[in-house]
């Protein structure tokens, strides 16, 4: 079994904490930072023989 979806910190309330974060990684994301991520997962899954 798998999975995916966007989590985008915007819509939980984390302005504040997104731009402190975007401002401390400026040099290293050269002035560019994404306030989503994509989260995937898989989980191996076998008949239990119930």
């Amino acid at each position: 079994m798998s999975a995916e979806d966007t989590l985008d910190i915007l819509d939980y309330n984390g302005v504040d904490a997104f731009k402190q974060f975007s401002r401390i990684c400026r040099a290293w994301h050269k002035g560019k930072s994404w306030s989503d991520i994509v989260i995937k997962f898989s989980v191996p899954v076998t008949e239990s023989g119930c």
